[in-house]
């Protein structure tokens, strides 16, 4: 991306961040609001209600799971808070949560896990420093060729297209060509954005902003903003909506418990959910809507976490493994949280085309026996075994259907903002997968709550900011 372009999409984030904490000019609703309905009770739908809510209108959330917080939540495991989905605040600089998790006097530390400390092959073997540091080179080198690439390959390659592009003109080893394909591929690519590469679309790929002030992560977990944020909400769990009915005199959702009428409804359900069709819309959405949530998707980060009794990886303190196993995409990335959970604690990332075929077809315990084996293949050495794991199931929980949106081949930005136009001033939409510049994460999710609470009329969200102490 120009540099100018970056400057522009840090600037409108810098601004809504502001109109978050500040208020500003206010949109006035079409329609009367007498009552909201909040569907999903994750960062975007609390959001959104807290900010309502703060200005005195009536809204109620429906959350179809037991628990509030969506792709976040928060886990003790053997008495070491985890997060299972979300887990950092991106950017800490131009980040909004920041602020808010200030604001309520949360800790967070920095968290850079960029380094990887140690690579090894189930053919090749460990790799040293040196090459470690080159495979880095030759994976970073890969975005500036973007540009050239994309004009080589046309607009429906994909990155995985670009990859094969990109190393077939390069004079490497076969071992040197293994160990920067799998930088590439898993730690940047399918680690990151999370979606099988031949789905990434190669066009939109590394063109989201650059947040500044690196990642750091809540100590405790992400859990605790949430339910911060949702205190004095009404809030209905195991509230499953099936149907929304709309007209020029308002909306009635369908759940669990029965039928609700509202002035507005607010849709906040991942794009995997609205891909589904669970929930029925009467009339439908329109057809330039339904195509835009068809071309979107979900991509598929998933998470084993190890807890141990004692910490025996040095040589990874701090720091993260990349290992490729002889099941192309297996269990490829190994994050040491010791310090941050306050006990031995690794997490182990796999997600792409991997994550999809696991999670269909492989249980809980065939997923930790690969991930310690993996684990002894990284370490070189036996393990002993956890004293707690957890397995997550983005992929197939019914709720989520993923992880967190991305661009698929043949879709593009434009799909996300149709997906985020409210249909008949009755039926609105956020979440992380409504606007491009911010999507995949939390602090997307919480400026699309605030602005669809400010298209509703709310002038001051009532959330808290504060800076750095």
């Amino acid at each position: 991306m120009a540099y100018d372009a970056r400057m522009r999409s840090l600037l409108a984030l810098s601004v809504v961040a502001c109109l978050a904490a500040c208020g500003g000019g206010t949109p006035r609703p079409t329609h009367p609001v007498t009552r909201v309905v909040v569907v999903g009770a994750g960062m975007a739908g609390i959001t959104a209600a807290h900010a309502l809510d703060a200005a005195g209108y009536d809204v109620v959330v429906l959350e179809a799971r037991d628990r509030i917080g969506g792709r976040i939540h928060t886990v003790d495991l053997a008495g070491v808070p985890i997060d299972m989905g979300a887990a950092w605040l991106h950017g800490a600089r131009d980040n909004p949560l920041v602020g808010v998790a200030n604001a309520y006097g949360f800790t967070h530390v920095a968290d850079d896990v960029d380094d990887v400390a140690l690579a090894v092959s189930a053919v090749e073997g460990p790799f040293d420093d040196r090459e470690i540091a080159d495979a880095f080179t030759v994976a970073d080198r890969f975005f500036g060729r973007l540009p050239a690439l994309r004009r080589q390959l046309g607009p429906e390659a994909s990155v995985a297209d670009g990859s094969d592009a990109y190393f077939a003109d390069l004079a490497l080893t076969p071992r040197a060509t293994l160990l920067g394909r799998a930088m590439l591929e898993r730690s940047y690519l399918e680690l990151d954005y999370a979606a099988p590469l031949p789905l990434q679309s190669l066009r939109w790929v590394d063109e989201d902003p650059t947040l500044r002030g690196g990642d750091r992560i809540l100590l405790g977990g992400y859990g605790q903003l949430v339910e911060r944020l949702a205190e004095g909400l009404d809030i209905r769990l195991s509230e499953v909506v099936t149907r929304v009915v709309y007209d020029d005199q308002g909306v009635t959702v369908h759940s669990t418990s029965g039928a609700m009428s509202a002035s507005h409804v607010i849709l906040t359900v991942p794009i995997g959910v609205l891909r589904a069709g669970t929930i029925a819309f009467e009339p439908p959405l329109p057809e330039e809507k339904s195509a835009a949530i068809e071309r979107l998707d979900l991509a598929n980060l998933e998470k084993v976490v190890l807890r141990f009794e004692t910490f025996f990886w040095d040589e990874l303190e701090d720091n993260s493994g990349l290992v490729m196993s002889d099941v192309d995409g297996e269990m490829p990335g190994y994050y040491d949280l010791t310090s941050e959970a306050g006990a031995p604690t690794l997490v182990v990332l796999y997600g792409g085309d991997y994550a999809r075929s696991a999670q269909a077809t492989l249980n809980d315990e065939e997923l930790v026996a690969r991930a310690l084996a993996n684990l002894e293949l990284l370490l070189g050495r036996s393990v002993p075994t956890p004293s707690a794991t957890y397995v997550t199931h983005w992929t197939t929980d019914p709720f989520s259907r993923g992880s967190y949106s991305f661009i698929p081949v043949g879709a593009s930005p434009a799909d996300m903002d149709t997906l985020r136009a409210p249909v008949a001033d009755r039926v609105f939409f956020a979440g992380e997968g409504t606007r491009f510049r911010t999507s995949s994460t939390v602090h997307g999710a919480f400026l699309s709550g605030v602005e669809v609470a400010r298209t509703l009329g709310v002038a001051s969200t009532g959330i808290p900011t504060a800076p750095s102490r």
